[in-house]
């Protein structure tokens, strides 16, 4: 433990986490007082007693509000115990840049009632904005590394600043128009054991999918090796991250960006975007799930995905992508179809997508020969995509 002040060590906890947080079934912040852990009755003496009536707590049990000074700036901190362990937050401030009952903002009470065993089992921090969902996670997982195996903890935000997906590319998004979600949690296998993780969680997407009020015609897919198709337009992407890892288990953050609404104007940022870009970078074009749900909305789309994802995680870390496999080929957009890989925006190898391994490395059937591709900094496309 530092040897610093506690309201110093608070500063390092909460300057970078955006103002505006909402919070359910746990704190926003854990790691402030969890961090601490015996210095919770330094944290009270430091911070004086303050009653704040317009702050909600969304977690059963007691809780304590103090006023404390974090670099220069008054804030309300709230305490409370859970797991015998201090719990602290900085609740939300009058600087949301979104209206508060925009109708697109997530109906926590509802996510509640859709999304039970998560909502009441894991920490589900909601934000108007912030960098990066996955960055938020990867940081608290860092910082919370020495407190054993803590159940997952989601990060929700209207808006990111720094949003990206796979090979660091920036994820376009305009508030209440996609869900942007992160899952940190520290599954008990060693890094090596992770393979085909983002193929599993792509299945996960679909059985969410699967639970949402989807018209009978939708068409959602898997591309390999994180995409989710929707009627061959870009509905989803998945981002999987690593905080640390031991030889027995590793913390992963696994970011999910959906499009809900917005498909048209999306394309015309994404076009732009290659305009500019000195290595453009072609592909499905976006599509959004209002095509299937013209009623999409992100309670109950986040919903379905905790569930899923509640679902999934255990039988991963169980079994790895093996149970996953099969429901994977199923879904796979292109099998049989002519595809290319390229290396940095070089041809490497063209051929049949025959599908995956165990371990979810692509399977081509090339003209030199079969070949088996894992992830790595390559790109699959269509042939007919080629620029």
């Amino acid at each position: 433990m530092s040897r610093r002040s506690v309201p110093e060590q608070l500063q390092d906890r909460y300057d970078p986490v955006p103002q505006t947080t909402e919070m359910l079934a746990g704190s926003a912040l854990e790691a402030g007082c969890d961090a601490l852990g015996p210095k919770y009755e330094a944290l009270e003496a430091v911070l004086r007693p303050r009653r704040n009536a317009g702050s909600r707590l969304f977690k059963a049990g007691k809780a304590s509000t103090f006023t404390a000074s974090v670099g220069g700036r008054h804030r309300n901190v709230f305490v409370t115990r859970r797991n015998a362990h201090p719990t602290a937050t900085i609740p939300a401030m009058n600087s949301s840049p979104f209206a508060p009952d925009a109708p697109w903002r997530i109906d926590r009470t509802r996510l509640a009632t859709l999304a039970e065993r998560p909502a009441r089992d894991w920490t589900i921090d909601i934000v108007d904005e912030t960098g990066s969902t996955n960055a938020d996670l990867m940081a608290q997982l860092r910082a919370s590394r020495r407190d054993g195996t803590p159940a997952p903890v989601v990060r929700v935000a209207y808006s990111q600043s720094a949003g990206r997906g796979r090979r660091g590319r920036a994820w376009l998004a305009e508030p209440g128009n996609a869900l942007l979600m992160s899952v940190g949690c520290v599954l008990q296998r060693p890094i090596e054991g992770l393979s085909g993780l983002s193929l599993a969680i792509g299945t996960a997407v679909l059985d969410a999918l699967a639970r949402l009020p989807l018209s009978p015609s939708a068409r959602p897919a898997l591309k390999w090796p994180n995409d989710v198709l929707l009627d061959d337009g870009k509905l989803a992407g998945i981002l999987i991250e690593t905080a640390w890892n031991t030889p027995d288990a590793t913390a992963v953050v696994i970011g999910i960006g959906m499009n809900l609404h917005g498909a048209e104007q999306l394309a015309a940022q994404v076009d732009d975007a290659n305009r500019h870009a000195a290595q453009p970078a072609p592909g499905a074009a976006p599509a959004a799930l209002a095509r299937a749900w013209p009623d999409a909305n992100l309670t109950d789309t986040l919903a379905a995905l905790l569930n899923a994802l509640d679902a999934a995680l255990p039988r991963f870390e169980k079994d790895g992508f093996r149970p996953f496999r099969q429901r994977w080929l199923d879904a796979h957009a292109w099998a049989g179809r002519e595809v290319f890989l390229l290396d940095q925006g070089m041809e490497v190898t063209r051929g049949i997508a025959s599908g995956v391994d165990e371990g979810g490395q692509l399977l081509i059937d090339a003209p030199e020969g079969p070949r088996t591709v894992t992830t790595g900094e390559l790109t699959l496309r269509l042939a007919k995509e080629r620029p």
